[in-house]
């Protein structure tokens, strides 16, 4: 009896080690956080937005997939209410601002990194869940 139990908790153990794979640690590395603030702000500088790195804000860290940071930035939002859904993975939102990959020094929407195959469907599926686990309970 004592072996079945013991292999049962193996086969979770690696069931669940092989979902949480390409998922890092809950937060963001200080290092990395700084290499992605700098790239918003050049990011926004080709869009004509002027902006300097101590004013970003990333109010959200979703997690890092194959090397691509999935983050959500404080900003300026309106209080729409809406779904996207990327490969029938839904992502629900309640302003105006969306999840973005970094990869490279480089930001992408969900979809555009999905398709670009920066991100899985399994890390979609990931950070849907901690979206709209998010968006369930704002505080």
């Amino acid at each position: 009896m004592k072996k079945l139990v013991l292999v049962g908790v193996l086969m979770l153990v690696t069931i669940m080690g092989g979902i949480m794979v390409g998922c890092s640690d809950n937060e963001l590395a200080e290092s990395v956080e700084k290499e992605v603030k700098q790239s918003y702000v050049q990011h926004l500088a080709k869009q004509g937005q002027t902006v300097t790195v101590d004013k970003v804000v990333i109010s959200k860290y979703y997690g890092t997939y194959n090397g691509a940071v999935a983050v959500m930035f404080e900003a300026m939002a309106t209080q729409t209410v809406w779904d996207d859904y990327i490969d029938k993975v839904i992502f629900r939102y309640r302003d105006g601002r969306t999840i973005q990959i970094w990869k490279n020094g480089t930001f992408y929407e969900l979809q555009e990194a999905y398709d670009k195959k920066l991100i899985s469907r399994g890390n979609l599926v990931t950070i849907s869940h901690i979206q709209n686990r998010v968006y369930a309970n704002p505080d």
